[in-house]
């Protein structure tokens, strides 16, 4: 059994689809919390 279970590239993939997970979800929680509030008074 020479062979890796998981290859680097794979590992890299993963590790940056968690991250976008990640600040998607902060996004959207922040949506919910009325987060965007303070962005749209800055815009007027």
């Amino acid at each position: 059994m020479n062979e890796p279970l998981i290859e680097r590239d794979e590992i890299v993939g993963l590790l940056f689809n968690g991250s976008d997970i990640a600040v998607t979800l902060t996004r959207i929680e922040e949506l919910l919390r009325g987060g965007d509030e303070e962005e749209e008074a800055d815009e007027s």
